[in-house]
């Protein structure tokens, strides 16, 4: 529901920010993670999704050059395959998010939904139970943003 607000909003990055929600929540991932994630990244036959982080500072408690492997689950391979298909011609180098901040989106959905928005439960969402959304899904339980 709230996808579909963001959406439908009508900004020229409604739709990019309704796919940066997505990816969030799919993968839980924290913002800076999804800045970095290439078409490259992206292992469709694996199933899985590279992180790597900033190519200065690596990932939050891991030294630059480490990585870990995130489940690619079944909707976020969905959003993908749709992202992709829209941008076929795009070099395996190019990053998946156009967009990066969808706080002010998020905000407008949310006000027409009538839904509190509270930034300080959002950012605390987004750096602890994000991270587990992949393995709570394959544990039989699902997320829809």
């Amino acid at each position: 529901m709230l996808v579909k607000e963001i959406e439908n909003s009508g900004s020229g990055f409604a739709k990019p920010a309704a796919e940066l929600v997505q990816f969030l929540a799919y993968g839980g991932f924290r913002k800076g993670e999804a800045a970095n994630i290439t078409w490259a990244d992206c292992d469709f036959k694996r199933g899985k999704i590279i992180l790597r982080g900033d190519p200065v500072t690596g990932l939050k408690r891991r030294r630059a050059g480490e990585f870990r492997e995130v489940p690619m689950i079944s909707e976020m391979r969905k959003l993908l395959e749709q992202i992709q298909a829209k941008r076929s011609d795009e070099p395996q180098t190019e990053k998946v998010m156009r967009v990066l901040n969808a706080r002010s989106p998020i905000t407008t959905a949310c006000r027409k939904l009538r839904s509190p928005f509270r930034l300080d439960l959002f950012q605390q969402f987004s750096h602890s139970e994000s991270s587990q959304l992949p393995e709570t899904h394959r544990r039989g339980r699902r997320f829809n943003p």
